[in-house]
């Protein structure tokens, strides 16, 4: 059984920055003393120790060695720094031919004239179709033109020639000619057609746009094969030892088939294998038509890429884990959209092959009811499938992209209606191992030392501990399940988009419906649905048993058929809801008139103790609510307090909520002996002020700042831009460089002159600002200032900056007491010659030398 320090939460430990043993050790010494007990080693940008070197490996050692000594867990990530898949680009240089390649469509209309001319790009070309349609895309008849598709370099460059073709020719201009030459091959098709006839192509073409430019074929099981090679075999043969113990396991994070319609170069054989047909010729279905013919493909190419996702990458990962004693954690992307779920995104089929199921939050707002729906389907759908997989833990990264006022009455507000979905263990995105330049800017605040209350987030933790606690080591209620229907959106994604959507919104106002109206119900997929075992009127899913099934929408399946002829009740949303009202045996009502019951969110859960409630108030107003059962429990009503640890008899039902607040009832088979619960006498106050007034500028919570410079005048070779908060030149003016997933190399037979770049350039960055004292250090970090520049305060240029912790440990510091006067003062940064990343990453700082400053 696991133990309440298991439920604290483990934060995303960004490892952004050169790492240094002893820094290291520090970080985890402070981890510690704030009650954490478990943090995964997450590589992120800006990391300057090379990723998978000997240096990295000696590093991740000194923080695993700490967090053993001290008793805590170290659990090892294994990309740098996301999506899971290429170690850090390396799989790409080492073998390109695992760069992943998507389906593209192509439809060419010809001329008046009946001619065809289309570019059909640089991928490979799987079918080529002359095609006469109807009006909504669906091939009435067709002729293949493959053949009639060939290689076309439509690009010509001229140049003046000096013929320095052979030896003795080198450098001389004897015989100056002209030369031109075309570039860039793609496949073009040139055909003459007859009236209402028209071209129908799908190639398959190389994925670019990433971080690492490319995306891996996780449909390639060699491709997964090298990944794991790099990162899981590397840690195992420096740390096998450790697996198990102080190194619980490892996290994949939002690992993808590839790019996005995704195709290996065995697709069309394991199409044809696995569902008894060829998809040649017909992948334009995808994209095109909405015939029964076309929804069979598009089912089928879709279950085809979950299938083989899922033998690629999370099965022999998951098997390597398993192997080594390791527990593999972690979630796809887009579990809340059913429609980027059909791109190998089940969770259902993927959290079979996931210790700790898990998805992401990482935006402050939550679903109110009317706005955010959506949000409310992917712990859902995490949680049911934890249930039937007899799983405890269901873990969301969480509390990512929010601004730095973002603290603790947010992150409840969050974890809250977290827990209200089944969630129960968090992984705080993130705790910054420092803050220098641009990475402050990663993903939201750090909640780490940087963070103004980080002195009591063992009070966050502990209190996240407790309800996580409660809740994962309960078991769920309900009877209900809710099929969620992908084939439905696997036959219409992507040629009939919105239908599609307008499907999709009825699942989220079904999901909506069943949480306002506090019906206990999970989630099953059709999969699973198909091998549930059926007895005396339930059916059972995994470790799951359910008595009635509602489709949150009409659709056809053979599977639903067979449950109703075995005598399965199957309900239909909207028309059948009145009978789900109040079936769970309790009700909740607010009896003060204030507040909202249809904004409460429920679990009703049971333990070894009776049953409990969990109800979060997702609304912003104070409540007065009563809980009315149909079978009253022999032992009473107990309020759980987790902030305190402790009970208190709730007899008559009654208990009040803040805004956003969220309390367990415990319904006990034997008395408990406590205090009588009161409701109280004064009102929680709860402002959020981090979604009213969100802070985006980091200041430190230090007592010894006395200047914070954020806006600066800006010259650019003498012309005044303004002021302007710090920023690098290329946000202002421009930049030269050019969208590589756009842009060719320049053939050397191009001679025509470039357009000027505007760098480099003279520039200067002018602050202003008052001093009462002239005592005073300057404080920024090692990455602030960019490029060749000089500095001067008051026309004197500064003394040389020195690596002084101040609250990050790569802050510099210069001693500008002799520079600085008493009431306006001018700082001034020159570069001669700027380029477009020359500039200012952060804010820069004025602070007063006679007191302690080190955070």
């Amino acid at each position: 059984m696991l133990q309440e320090y298991d439920y604290r939460p483990a934060p995303f430990w960004f490892l952004n920055h050169k790492l240094e043993k002893e820094e290291l050790k520090r970080q985890v010494k402070l981890m510690h003393e704030q009650g954490i007990h478990a943090f995964f080693m997450h590589p992120r940008a800006g990391l300057k120790t090379p990723y998978g070197s000997n240096e990295w490996f000696e590093m991740i050692g000194c923080i695993i060695e700490e967090a053993e000594r001290l008793g805590m867990q170290a659990w090892l990530y294994d990309e740098d720094p996301f999506p899971s898949g290429p170690a850090g680009g390396r799989v790409f240089l080492d073998h390109p031919e695992f760069i992943a390649r998507g389906l593209v469509f192509h439809e060419a209309e010809p001329d008046r004239n009946g001619h065809v001319s289309a570019d059909l790009g640089e991928g490979r070309l799987l079918e080529a179709l002359a095609v006469r349609t109807d009006d909504n895309g669906n091939v009435l008849e067709s002729r293949d033109v493959f053949d009639d598709v060939g290689m076309i370099r439509s690009d010509f460059f001229q140049t003046l020639w000096q013929s320095p073709y052979y030896v003795h020719l080198f450098g001389k201009t004897t015989y100056p000619h002209y030369r031109a030459e075309t570039f860039y091959p793609h496949l073009q098709i040139e055909l003459d057609l007859s009236e209402g006839w028209k071209i129908y192509a799908v190639t398959a073409q190389v994925h670019e746009g990433s971080k690492y430019r490319y995306i891996p074929d996780n449909l390639n099981p060699e491709c997964v094969r090298y990944f794991i090679e790099l990162t899981h075999e590397k840690y195992k043969r420096h740390f096998g030892g450790k697996f198990g113990s102080v190194i619980p396991g490892i996290f994949t994070d939002e690992t993808a088939t590839g790019a996005w319609f995704a195709w290996t170069e065995r697709f069309s054989g394991e199409f044809k294998k696995r569902r008894q047909h060829a998809i040649d010729n017909s992948y334009h279905c995808i994209f095109k038509g909405n015939s029964a013919y076309a929804r069979k493909i598009r089912e089928a190419y879709w279950r085809t890429v979950q299938e083989l996702f899922i033998e690629s990458f999370f099965q022999p990962v998951n098997d390597w884990c398993k192997a080594n004693g390791l527990k593999l954690c972690g979630h796809g992307i887009g579990e809340e959209d059913p429609l980027a779920a059909t791109n190998g995104m089940n969770i259902f089929a993927l959290q079979k092959y996931v210790g700790i199921p898990g998805f992401d939050h990482i935006t402050p707002n939550i679903p109110d009811g009317r706005a955010f729906k959506s949000l409310n389907l992917g712990g859902k759908l995490v949680s049911s499938a934890a249930e039937q997989n007899g799983e405890h833990r269901v873990q969301s990264e969480c509390f990512g992209c929010n601004p730095y006022n973002f603290g603790f009455d947010g992150m409840k507000k969050n974890m809250h209606w977290l827990y209200a979905l089944g969630v129960n263990w968090l992984v705080p995105h993130g705790f910054h191992y420092s803050y220098d330049g641009f990475r402050k800017d990663d993903a939201g605040k750090s909640f780490f030392f940087q963070s103004p209350n980080y002195t009591h987030f063992h009070e966050f933790a502990a209190y996240a501990a407790r309800l996580g606690f409660k809740l994962g080591e309960s078991r769920s209620l309900t009877s209900l399940c809710v099929l969620f229907p992908e084939s439905v959106f696997r036959s219409l994604f992507q040629a009939e988009y919105d239908l599609a959507v307008e499907l999709r919104e009825k699942l989220y106002e079904c999901t909506q419906f069943l949480i306002d109206h506090h019906i206990q119900f999970e989630f099953t997929d059709e999969a699973t649905l198909a091998k549930a075992e059926v007895q005396d009127g339930k059916f059972t899913c995994g470790k799951r048993t359910y008595g009635t099934l509602l489709l949150p929408f009409e659709f056809d399946s053979d599977t639903v058929r067979s449950l109703q002829s075995r005598h399965i009740p199957v309900l239909h949303f909207p028309q059948d809801m009145e009978s789900l009202k109040e079936r769970d045996g309790y009700s909740l009502k607010s009896i003060d008139g204030k507040a909202d019951a249809a904004r409460l969110m429920a679990q009703y859960r049971r333990n070894e103790n009776g049953r409990l409630l969990y109800i979060f108030n997702n609304q912003d107003q104070h409540g007065t609510f009563r809980l009315n059962l149909e079978t009253p429990p022999q032992g009473g009503i107990y309020l759980y307090d987790a902030e305190t640890d402790s009970y208190s008899r709730c007899g008559d039902g009654i208990f009040a909520l803040a805004p956003f607040d969220a309390v367990i009832l415990e319904l006990r088979d034997k008395p408990l002996e406590c205090p009588e619960y009161l409701l109280p006498q004064t009102r929680k106050q709860q402002d959020f002020d981090y979604m009213k007034h969100p802070q985006w500028d980091y200041i430190p919570d230090l007592p010894g700042i006395v200047a914070a410079l954020r806006d600066w005048e800006i010259k650019f070779n003498e012309k005044g831009l303004g002021k302007h908060r710090y920023t690098l030149l290329r946000e202002l003016t421009g930049t030269d460089l050019h969208n590589p997933k756009m842009m060719h190399p320049r053939p050397i037979f191009d001679r025509a002159p470039e357009t000027p770049s505007i760098y480099p350039a003279k520039t200067s960055f002018t602050a202003r600002f008052e001093l009462e004292k002239t005592d005073c250090i300057l404080v920024a970090e090692s990455e602030t200032f960019t490029g060749n520049a000089r500095m001067e305060l008051n026309g004197r240029e500064i003394p040389p900056f020195r690596r002084r912790r101040i609250y990050d440990p790569w802050n510099i510091v210069s001693d500008v007491s002799g520079l600085c006067r008493k009431g306006a003062n001018e700082l001034k940064i020159t570069w001669e010659e700027a380029g477009e990343f020359d500039g200012l990453t952060s804010m820069v700082y004025l602070m007063d030398a006679s007191r302690k400053l080190e955070k």
